[in-house]
């Protein structure tokens, strides 16, 4: 890929899962154009797991469920970076716990999605239709695979540098 092109892509988050610097990720069909992508994260912003939707290769949704304070999803990233030119637009959990927040993020997938969708600039996108069967399938997946990397980390008396454990990747 073109260097160009690749700063384009981080600048706008425009990155697809390949391209992003998460961990043991694991992609989850949904239907045609659509899947769900989760990983494990450990950055500067928070160490847990995390998950995105993407329709037509494009990041709709991203959820970064770090706990208390920290936890927080994103909507229609590339777009919104593109109106509050560059900066991101966080919205944070009202739920304390990691195991929660999951819940949060499968429920904002399940009863939420076609809001999120049809906000994106895309007519493409706004106009994509979720099989609602299909997409609580992934979900289910989705929830099971994040409590499990949530449930790898290290506990507070292990002494690591890796602070999200010894996961497997996937």
């Amino acid at each position: 890929m073109q260097l160009k092109r690749l700063i384009k892509k981080i600048m706008w988050g425009d990155l697809l899962p390949h391209e992003r610097a998460i961990k043991g990720v694991v992609i989850y069909p949904i239907q045609h154009g659509a899947y769900l992508a989760v990983y494990r994260k450990d950055l500067a912003a928070g160490v847990g797991p995390g998950a995105s939707l993407y329709v037509h290769d494009r990041e709709i949704l991203r959820f970064d469920c770090f706990g208390k304070g920290a936890g927080h999803y994103h909507s229609n990233i590339s777009q919104n970076r593109r109106m509050t030119f560059g900066r991101d637009r966080r919205m944070f959990f009202s739920e304390p716990t990691v195991e929660e927040q999951i819940m949060r993020a499968a429920a904002e997938l399940t009863e939420n999605v076609h809001t999120h969708l049809r906000a994106n600039r895309s007519r493409r996108i706004r106009e994509y239709k979720l099989d609602p069967e299909l997409l609580h399938k992934a979900v289910d997946k989705m929830k099971v695979k994040m409590l499990e990397y949530y449930e790898c980390r290290p506990k507070p008396d292990m002494h690591t540098s890796n602070r999200m454990g010894s996961c497997e990747e996937a």
